[in-house]
């Protein structure tokens, strides 16, 4: 096993923090894009209190041919996932540590173990998720996905899942299943824009290029709207928060400016989360407004993020 951090491991656990420990994800409402093919927010949930016909007809009964067993737990919504025991969230703590300070057996062992535990919560799935990125990187991926298709069956659409899932499917040449999944992912979670370009060269690899331009098209209409709504600062600040989230994960320069722009947000939870995500994507143009955050923000905690901002780009001169 490697001795180096695994970044796409680091990324899981960013994504599962960006998604509150991967609790269910809200997407910013920000208007559709209008593009064939473009995600798009539903306009409501729909009505589950009723289980659905089955395709005979009977209401809340399998369909002849059901090979679900008896003995299989139900599927979890995102909405039904309680945050973690008190014991989950120190344990996961602790996997994390060790995960930072290079003790990847540890790290391994204990990412497993919250896993496993019960009961099921957004800590266990934030750990099999960071577990099976670890089996990703240290060529185990016919594990990872394993791994990842048993917590699909236990947690039913939540995206930090059919992610990782759909990646891991693409890893292991199977493109058809991994592109079916990339687009359940965007359905549950349509500002998950990094999932459009992923899924575009998939579809390039495949020889569709027609498909492969309108999803590139809405990438970019989706990059300019969403960061358009986070240099608004008339959007609700908690939306403003959760797409300095998005675009943390974002490789593209208009998302770069949004969250540059997001270091004056008046909001204090907005500024940190900024100067926090710049200092990652080390964004060197940022580091003059960095300077002046951390000696000038009135808030303690913004001007301690931009300084450890700062510092994460120094150190990696």
């Amino acid at each position: 096993m490697s001795t180096q951090p695994l970044p796409r491991t680091l990324l899981a656990l960013l994504l599962c923090a960006a998604s509150a420990a991967c609790e269910p994800s809200e997407p910013a409402q920000s208007p559709p894009v209008t593009v064939p093919g473009a995600p798009r927010l539903a306009a409501s949930s729909p009505d589950t209190s009723t289980p659905p016909a089955s395709p005979d007809g009977a209401e809340g009964q399998p369909a002849q041919g059901d090979d679900t067993r008896a003995e299989d737990p139900p599927a979890r919504t995102p909405a039904e996932l309680p945050p973690g025991t008190p014991e989950q969230q120190e344990a996961l703590m602790q996997a994390k540590m060790a995960f930072l300070q290079n003790r990847l057996v540890e790290a391994e062992e204990r990412f497993k173990d919250i896993a496993t535990s019960e009961p099921l919560t957004s800590d266990t799935v934030s750990a099999a998720i960071a577990l099976g990125q670890i089996y990703s990187e240290t060529d185990r991926r016919q594990r990872a996905l394993e791994l990842y298709n048993d917590l699909r069956k236990r947690v039913s659409d939540l995206p930090e899942v059919l992610l990782v899932l759909a990646r891991t499917m693409a890893e292991l040449d199977r493109p058809e299943e991994a592109i079916a999944t990339y687009e359940e992912a965007l359905k549950a979670q349509p500002d998950y824009i990094f999932l459009l370009t992923e899924l575009a060269e998939l579809h390039i690899k495949q020889g569709d290029q027609e498909k492969a331009g309108k999803l590139l098209y809405t990438y970019e209409q989706r990059v300019h709207t969403l960061a358009n709504r986070l240099e608004d600062h008339t959007t609700a600040p908690e939306d403003r928060l959760y797409l300095v989230d998005v675009f943390s994960f974002v490789d593209d320069e208009r998302g770069y400016r949004a969250l540059i722009e997001a270091l004056n947000d008046p909001h204090p939870q907005v500024r940190r989360a900024a100067a926090i995500s710049v200092g990652e994507l080390q964004l060197d143009e940022a580091r003059n407004i960095l300077q002046r955050v951390a000696i000038e923000d009135e808030a303690t905690e913004v001007r301690l993020a931009a300084r450890t901002a700062l510092q994460m780009m120094q150190e990696q001169r």
